[in-house]
């Protein structure tokens, strides 16, 4: 994130995210008729993506710089595009469609837009040692330096298009957690 705007008590941003996710499961094998078939493949199919974000990020301020409580919640929200592709047997898989009795086959490999909302909290590590966050920040620049826990919901799914890849989840549980440490600089 970088922080451009800081009035009182606050802080605004803009942020950006990637990284990488992976699912996989036995491949199925299908019988002539189109159904799945009861015998078990020893090939995996394989689902990756890469999420890609652009954050507008608000981070409320007051608490550790005024008050002394060395807790710093913030929130995002943007657009995201989720870059996927599905191995299936080590291969990139092809999607098999038929369009007015016409039969074609593609590689199932493609993206999707959508958005997200972030919230998180943020604890400022400044507190435990107030020397050695200054001497961090005169010999490395670091500002301030904090543990992090985030919540992230995206809704990748084109914007309520059917005909893209859904990669949205479905529930609250589904919401993908993170945490870390932060620097701020």
């Amino acid at each position: 994130d970088w922080q451009s705007v800081h009035p009182p008590g606050f802080s605004l941003g803009l942020g950006g995210s990637a990284g990488f996710m992976q699912e996989y499961a036995k491949s199925m094998i299908m019988n002539d008729d189109g159904t799945p078939s009861d015998v078990v493949s020893a090939d995996y199919t394989v689902l990756n993506v890469i999420p890609f974000a652009a954050l507008l990020v608000v981070r409320i301020d007051v608490l550790a710089d005024e008050v002394g409580v060395p807790l710093v919640p913030f929130f995002k929200i943007g657009l995201n595009w989720y870059l996927w592709w599905i191995l299936n047997g080590g291969d990139t898989a092809m999607v098999t469609s038929t369009e007015n009795e016409a039969e074609t086959s593609e590689k199932a490999v493609g993206g999707t837009l959508g958005w997200q909302i972030n919230t998180g909290l943020m604890f400022r590590l400044d507190s435990f040692d107030a020397m050695s966050a200054r001497t961090f920040d005169n010999e490395v620049g670091v500002n301030h330096s904090y543990l992090f826990v985030e919540f992230l919901w995206a809704w990748v799914d084109r914007f309520g298009d059917d005909d893209y890849m859904n990669l949205s989840t479905d529930t609250f549980a589904g919401a993908t957690f993170l945490g870390g440490v932060a620097f701020e600089f």
